[in-house]
């Protein structure tokens, strides 16, 4: 569209001199009278234009319009899912990562346990811990992001584009629910281990 130039009918007949038409942009005051003029349109062209001397095509814009959203809601769809397998992924890793973390600090929970901390104390701790580990995820993930818009963007389009601050804030609070939801299992077992057996694991 940078490239394109809009002037008026007869002076585009000055300058090429000619009377040849490439074609007309019809404007409607509102999208759902487009069917309504497309058919008046359709009727003056069959009455004025001889077949035999001419062709025309019409193009509704609202289709085209249509197509563009459709495709852009297959592609949401795709990288959606695309997206909601990365976090099923990363949530699994988290877990595994607190897991181990739980196994690594058995002691150190029985003898929290033994001096009285509850278990509501313990859950605290570990789905605080998932939260920072998959916080701290979710700030490299959007530094990347936000890199590669700008390179893809100005490689591609020509454009300095810049992630939405309500989409980055937005990721960055999912991230974290991505952590404690996925940090429960390993914080609830944590908080179950009985001090005497925690004491006693090497």
């Amino acid at each position: 569209m940078d490239d394109m130039v809009s002037i008026p009918y007869s002076m585009a007949r000055s300058l090429m001199s000619t009377d040849h038409l490439t074609g007309f942009t019809v404007k409607v005051d509102k999208s759902d009278n487009v069917d309504t003029v497309i058919r008046r349109l359709e009727t003056v062209l069959d009455e004025t234009i001889d077949s035999s001397v001419g062709t025309y095509r019409l193009e509704d814009g609202n289709s085209a319009m249509s197509e563009s959203t459709e495709e852009t809601t297959s592609m949401s769809v795709v990288l959606g899912g695309i997206a909601g397998i990365a976090l099923l992924v990363g949530g699994i890793g988290i877990m595994n990562i607190m897991l181990v973390t739980v196994t690594e600090r058995t002691r150190e929970i029985g003898i929290k346990k033994s001096i009285g901390a509850p278990r509501r104390e313990i859950v605290t701790q570990f789905l605080v811990e998932a939260a920072i580990l998959s916080a701290m995820g979710g700030v490299i993930g959007i530094a990347l992001g936000y890199l590669l818009s700008l390179i893809l963007g100005k490689a591609m389009y020509d454009l300095i584009l810049f992630p939405s601050a309500l989409v980055s804030a937005g990721a960055f609070a999912f991230s974290v629910v991505i952590g404690i939801v996925f940090g429960i299992y390993p914080a609830a077992k944590a908080s179950n281990l009985q001090p005497v057996d925690a004491l006693r694991a090497d």
